[in-house]
């Protein structure tokens, strides 16, 4: 419990969480993992991981996590209908601190 006290102030710190809901935090955590296991995330992919919330929603916290510099939002140059979601060097930043707090 420790851990994720630590994890949750460090999000609050890196302004992560700054008016949004867990939301956000799922996606971040989706996206990471996939990128984890060297996969592409699509937006349609994780509309799929994240079922259980409206793609409103999701595209809400998406739009301020991409404005926050946290995610990338790109199309594919095969297709432009298919956006492809990745981190940005201050998510892996902010990955490299949690993964040190674990540690």
């Amino acid at each position: 419990m420790e851990i994720l006290s630590a994890i949750l102030l460090l999000f609050q710190e890196e302004k992560v969480q700054d008016g949004s809901s867990i939301i956000s935090i799922l996606i971040l955590i989706t996206i990471l993992d996939f990128e984890k296991k060297n996969k592409e995330l699509s937006l349609k992919k994780l509309y799929l991981e994240l079922g259980q919330f409206s793609d409103v929603t999701i595209r809400k916290d998406l739009n301020r996590l991409s404005n926050d510099k946290l995610i990338k939002i790109e199309t594919t140059k095969d297709d432009l209908r298919i956006k492809i979601l990745s981190s940005t060097p201050r998510l892996k930043s902010i990955e490299l601190k949690i993964n040190n707090l674990v540690s």
